[in-house]
């Protein structure tokens, strides 16, 4: 079992975040999530098995990422996921995503 801890500052061309870590538990806070996770071009479908490798390590070793913006959780990767829709359309075990429309902006 892997356990984290510490704050990281991210920036990706210009989006900013901050991810804290605390044993299992990771969570990345985004004030704009949009405007990040496009950024990022994580969804972007040339990154999608990136993002199958990192949902299926983070569960495989008992990790759960949580992404948040404004203390409202947006996105869940890894251990802890309820995999619904979203993980079904882009065929990425270990991934929920909350919020109305948000798969369709970040992807966009």
């Amino acid at each position: 079992m892997i356990a984290l801890r510490g704050t990281l500052k991210i920036l990706v061309n210009g989006a900013e975040a901050q991810l804290v870590a605390e044993q299992e538990s990771i969570r990345l806070e985004v004030d704009n999530p949009v405007d990040f996770l496009r950024a990022s071009k994580l969804f972007h479908k040339s990154n999608l098995n990136f993002l199958r490798s990192t949902t299926d390590y983070l569960s495989n070793n008992g990790l759960t990422l949580t992404v948040l913006s404004r203390d409202k959780v947006i996105m869940v990767l890894g251990h802890q996921v309820k995999s619904g829709v979203a993980s079904s359309l882009l065929g990425v075990p270990h991934l929920e995503i909350h919020g109305a429309g948000l798969l369709r902006r970040i992807t966009t």
